[in-house]
């Protein structure tokens, strides 16, 4: 090698480690499915869903955390029509109920709307950190899983986690790591409580979102999912397609590997785009809003912690973790596929370089 092209094989060299390494860092560490997820959110975007989510908090709540984890430009308008209906009716829905107003909070937050301010009169942080009572609990019905909403909506506020909810949580999660909806031996039926993974999804990601969060309590937390995952990926709970979604997103914040869990998702979506539920009497199914906003989370490789579409009327660059097809179907291109072009483009150049320096 001549001396007049070591240094421009040096700079080669150093410039295909630095862009090699950007690649590696700007790989998804977590799995997800755009298209799936474009296209669940695109029936909830249908006028019919639309009606019905713009006249219940609780739904248009469920449906802009759906919006927000795919941030697909053409649902902006949707996203904006729910976020003036909760101007109307999510006073009243976050007044009745704290983990109610954890989830308005939480969907506010998804959507670069401040819950401290966007109701007058009503800080929805202040009524969900006043709200956890003396023992943790939070709402009607209290549960790890609306303990945990509580926990996280606190947390993407810049709010400390009451240490009464952890311990709420920490007295409900058993020796294998999972976690139980109540302390009682027997449930309302009269069956033996055993943990479930919605349950266990929301105690994760409540010790995710504390910083002081005991770090054996985590990883006992995922070892119970990993145990408890059945072989087509999915896992128990009041309706498969949401427990999976719900324990599942929880997963990817914790930085572990779901692929097996978005792969049964997708295999449960509907034609329409929609996941379904079922009546617990007739066994029915049917379309179902809940499950689809839930099951778009993970399959969007984002939970309750990390959802965030702050600007949807003017999206902003997604993070490496995000769905973001501009066409319903069609991924965006990835980072790390545009680092790998780049690479090759200047291995090429400096090929053809060194063999003209060669020939003369």
């Amino acid at each position: 090698m001549t001396r007049s092209l070591k240094p421009l094989v040096a700079a080669f060299g150093a410039l295909t480690l630095a862009l090699t390494t950007m690649t590696v860092a700007a790989v998804p560490a977590r799995a997800a499915d755009p298209k799936a997820a474009t296209a669940a959110v695109a029936w909830l975007a249908d006028p019919a869903q639309m009606t019905t989510a713009a006249g219940d908090a609780a739904s248009a709540s469920d449906a802009l955390i759906a919006f927000a984890a795919v941030k697909d430009p053409s649902t902006a308008d949707e996203v904006a029509t729910l976020v003036e209906s909760l101007r109307t009716t999510g006073a009243e829905y976050a007044g009745g109920d704290v983990a109610a107003a954890a989830k308005l909070a939480v969907a506010l937050e998804a959507v670069g709307q401040n819950p401290r301010t966007f109701l007058p009169g009503m800080d929805l942080i202040a009524a969900v950190r006043d709200g956890v009572q003396e023992d943790g609990a939070v709402g009607a019905f209290p549960s790890p899983f609306s303990s945990g909403m509580a926990a996280v909506a606190l947390a993407r506020a810049d709010e400390a986690v009451p240490a009464p909810v952890m311990t709420y949580l920490l007295q409900r999660q058993r020796t294998d790591g999972g976690f139980v909806s109540t302390l009682d031996d027997l449930d309302w039926s009269g069956k033996p409580v055993v943990p479930d993974a919605d349950n266990t999804g929301m105690g994760l990601l409540a010790l995710l979102a504390d910083d002081a969060a005991a770090p054996d309590a985590k990883a006992s937390a995922i070892a119970w999912a990993a145990q408890n995952q059945a072989t087509d990926g999915a896992w128990e709970g009041w309706n498969r397609a949401n427990s999976t979604a719900v324990m599942g997103s929880a997963l990817a914040s914790a930085g572990e590997n779901v692929d097996k869990a978005v792969a049964f998702l997708v295999t449960q979506q509907q034609p329409s785009g929609a996941f379904v539920s079922s009546n617990p009497t007739t066994g029915d199914t049917f379309d179902d809003a809940l499950t689809t906003t839930q099951a778009v989370l993970l399959l969007a490789g984002v939970s309750y912690l990390d959802v965030a579409w702050p600007n949807p009327a003017q999206p902003s660059s997604p993070g490496p973790h995000a769905a973001t097809p501009t066409t319903p179907g069609a991924p965006g291109m990835e980072p790390w596929l545009v680092g790998g072009v780049v690479v090759l483009l200047l291995g090429g150049a400096a090929v053809l370089v060194v063999r003209r320096r060669a020939r003369t």
